[in-house]
């Protein structure tokens, strides 16, 4: 089983194209840059798989077993950026007729348990011509692909094959070239960059019996109902997004998937009033569950960076460098530890009823609110109420009583939360209110990123007070010099705030919520 990253552009052609003049005039305005004009020709016979309703393909994943090349197997690419894709590979021996079980437990979120079967038979001939830096180091390939298509039903093609012609340009994982300079110098020279459907030869041939993802456009005007259903809709699909990315282990991935946890659950929270559904309280308390288990690993992950940022600044090869990176890959384990347990959760029935509850609660069959009203009657209150808290919360952080000195970091991190709530309120009216909601949603942003940076250092400092308790006395001198520095870094964390703060409460970004 591997894992590989796929960065990758689609270009239209015709069958009567000179590709290879169009490249070697494209590739040799490249500085530094070769072509082979001697292809490599392979062909691949692939069938893909999906539900009954193609949620995968809407979804912009693809499920397919390919013989043929030097990759033949099973392929899973999961959606990880705009041109980037995360490819996961299985022998040919992991199953003949049916996906392997953990390709499909990887794309559950999608499917939600429904069956995927084969809908799509691909075959193409494949030329594919190798792009070479000045060192001969294999940097990207260009696929001249010729491709015959058909829909499948029970295994059975159901339309004639459709033929037409691509080419793909796929980087080297780790090249130095970047695909928008390709990009740049092959349409430059004649390539037509495909678009829509064209940008998947499984888009292609499934056509318009792939689901349309649904758009709303919304305004003060609409209901108050279909404003938040919109916002809990789009923070539902980024929940079922980095499900996949965060089971691979990918960058950020455990980051994104929490915050899309906690917008859900704070939008579930302030406005309840409007959401009038009894799944709400059950559906926060789940989601409430699932933050639980990725928490710990996220902590970790951020004490981690930090750790090793904190060697870069140390001699690589003094004491102090080495006993840093020491302390991270403690951290480092601790981060596995944690990321094995978030992945229990996502394998937990539990995790599956969220998901389901959620996407009924989206979707046109379920209510997710009766309130009546438009969205400037209805909801600018809500958003009104979280910043008053926020500001009730500030306001107690500099309460000067002995008891308050002793518990202000406690209280600078109950204030992120408010902060954060707050934002996460703005941001769901963005879509309807634009720029008046976005400017306060950025303002708050700063709020909260400066007091995550205060409470970032509390917690590296209570982790670097508790390996000193643990730790020889050379060792506790320098982990106290790193809580110093860890104290000061708090310090600048809390000056800003109190100027984001003071731009945060300004009155013209509050005008649209009277």
């Amino acid at each position: 089983m591997t894992v590989q990253g796929e960065v990758e552009a689609t270009y239209e052609a015709a069958l009567d194209l000179d590709l290879l003049a169009v490249l070697e005039q494209a590739v040799g305005s490249a500085d530094g840059l070769s072509l082979s004009v001697e292809p490599e020709h392979r062909s691949l016979d692939a069938t893909y798989y999906d539900t009954s309703d193609l949620r995968l393909a809407q979804a912009g994943i693809t499920l397919r077993r390919r013989t043929g090349g030097d990759d033949a197997g099973w392929h899973l690419k999961v959606p990880a950026g705009p041109d980037e894709k995360v490819e996961k590979h299985l022998s040919l021996n992991a199953s003949r007729h049916r996906a392997p079980a953990p390709l499909r437990r990887l794309v559950r979120a999608r499917t939600l348990g429904a069956h995927v079967r084969p809908v799509a038979r691909i075959r193409t001939e494949r030329s594919a011509y190798a792009i070479t830096d000045s060192a001969g180091t294999h940097v990207a390939e260009v696929a001249d692909d010729r491709v015959e298509a058909t829909r499948l039903a029970e295994g059975q093609e159901v339309e004639a094959a459709l033929v037409w012609r691509e080419v793909e340009i796929e980087l080297v994982e780790h090249g130095p070239v970047s695909l928008a300079d390709l990009d740049r110098s092959v349409t430059e020279h004649g390539l037509v960059a495909a678009s829509g459907a064209a940008r998947s030869k499984v888009l292609r041939v499934l056509g318009d019996a792939v689901p349309r993802p649904s758009t709303s456009q919304t305004s003060p005007d609409s209901p108050a109902a279909e404003v938040v259903r919109a916002h809990v809709a789009e923070q539902v699909e980024q929940l079922r997004a980095y499900d996949p990315l965060l089971r691979l282990d990918r960058p950020d991935s455990v980051h994104k998937m929490r915050v899309a946890t906690r917008r859900l659950r704070s939008a579930l929270k302030t406005f309840a009033p409007v959401l009038n559904d009894e799944r709400i309280a059950a559906l926060r308390e789940e989601l409430a569950w699932l933050g639980s288990h990725l928490g710990p690993a996220r902590d970790a992950e951020v004490m981690r960076a930090r750790l090793e940022h904190i060697a870069q600044l140390e001699d690589t090869d003094s004491q102090a460098g080495q006993r840093a990176q020491a302390w991270a890959g403690v951290l480092d384990r601790e981060y596995r530890e944690h990321h094995r347990a978030a992945l229990r959760a996502l394998n937990d029935e539990r995790y599956d009823a969220l998901l389901t509850g959620l996407v009924e609660l989206t979707t046109s069959g379920g209510d997710i609110g009766t309130s009546g009203g438009p969205a400037r009657k209805v909801l600018p209150g809500q958003v009104r109420r979280a910043y008053r808290a926020l500001r009730r919360t500030v306001l107690a952080v500099d309460d000067t009583s002995a008891a308050a000195r002793g518990a202000r970091d406690e209280r600078l991190h109950e204030a992120r939360k408010k902060a954060k709530r707050a934002r996460y309120a703005a941001e769901a009216l963005a879509p309807a209110y634009g720029d008046p909601a976005h400017d306060l949603a950025a303002a708050l942003e700063q709020v909260q990123a400066d007091l995550g940076q205060h409470q970032d250092s509390v917690v590296l400092r209570e982790q670097l007070r508790q390996w000193a308790r643990e730790s020889s006395r050379d060792d506790a001198f320098l982990l106290g010099r790193w809580h110093a520095a860890e104290e000061a870094r708090g310090a600048e964390a809390e000056e800003r705030f109190a100027r984001s703060w003071q731009a945060a409460r300004k009155m013209k970004l509050r005008r649209w919520l009277r």
